[in-house]
């Protein structure tokens, strides 16, 4: 990041956000889980609530400028637009994630499954999805996004920013089958708060992504969920056929950076003088294609699985 975005900033050092990340961890085992068991999802919700408190007050006991870390603005209509095609992105490559997951773990999955819709579905509708939508929406990226993500400032690769504070986002979920979507899930929302400085829209990214999820758990009952998938393996030609699928995102993803920056704004690779849109396009193509072809391969393998 560039000097002119760290005055706020000086008082935070990396090894403050690594240490409350521990901390929370640490929270989340011992404090969290108790009052969960307890109180079900209401203990959710109080857990949320700390998860906020752990954000915002070591930044004000560190005398962090609170604009710069947690800066808020009203987003344009594009930004929102681009942050909307970029979960879709991203819910292409979570979705295949799960697939292949669930091809070597189906039972560890539809437990994760069921178990988090039978909690989801264990309140009325309206408070479940203020608690699994609305609060972690606000709360948890106060916390990642903001003074975690704030404490990397003097990182001078971006990327190192955005992969760390993905991991982090995928261990504060404390469980392996769930890792990976939550961290590449982590990642998409620190490269938006990274590019826009705008905390407004990974919160909206969040909110999408937990809102459309609590809606489809009341939808589709637990029951019929955990008797549709309960001892059922993933074929593998299906995990081929969503390499096929998810071999659009690395271009929506392009297209989402694009529409995140309102116009006229040039971001930071811009103001730098690094930007090259030609190899930004190689790159997503690249990917395109290497996905397109391993689900080619996959499928012409493994089809008649489909048949059987």
């Amino acid at each position: 990041m560039k000097e002119r975005n760290n005055n706020g900033l000086r008082s935070l050092k990396a090894y403050h956000g690594i240490g409350l990340a521990i901390l929370f961890v640490l929270m989340m085992l011992f404090v969290a889980t108790p009052i969960q068991m307890r109180f079900g999802m209401y203990g959710v919700a109080i857990t949320e609530l700390i998860v906020l408190a752990m954000g915002i007050i070591p930044a004000i006991i560190l005398k962090a400028d609170l604009k710069e870390v947690f800066p808020v603005k009203i987003p344009a209509l594009r930004q929102l637009f681009g942050t909307l095609i970029m979960w879709g992105a991203t819910y292409l490559v979570i979705t295949l994630i799960t697939l292949i997951i669930g091809y070597f773990f189906p039972e560890s999955l539809n437990q994760v499954s069921t178990g988090l819709n039978e909690v989801i579905t264990s309140i009325p509708m309206l408070i479940s999805f203020f608690i699994v939508a609305i609060m972690p929406a606000i709360c948890e990226e106060v916390l990642t996004r903001g003074f975690i993500q704030a404490t990397f400032h003097s990182f001078k690769s971006k990327w190192s920013i955005i992969i760390l504070v993905g991991i982090i986002f995928g261990i504060f979920h404390l469980d392996f089958i769930r890792f990976f979507p939550t961290a590449i899930l982590g990642g998409t929302m620190a490269y938006i708060m990274f590019e826009t400085k705008n905390l407004v829209l990974p919160m909206f990214l969040h909110f999408i992504n937990n809102g459309l999820s609590t809606l489809a758990s009341f939808l589709l009952p637990v029951q019929d969920m955990a008797n549709s998938v309960s001892g059922m393996e993933i074929p593998m030609a299906s995990v081929g056929s969503w390499f096929i699928v998810a071999s659009a995102a690395p271009f929506a993803f392009l297209l989402g950076s694009i529409l995140i920056h309102k116009k006229g704004e040039r971001n930071h690779e811009e103001a730098a003088g690094e930007n090259n849109w030609s190899k930004k396009i190689y790159v997503a193509a690249t990917m395109t294609v290497i996905l397109f072809i391993i689900g080619i391969v996959i499928m012409k393998k493994f089809v008649g699985e489909l048949v059987l």
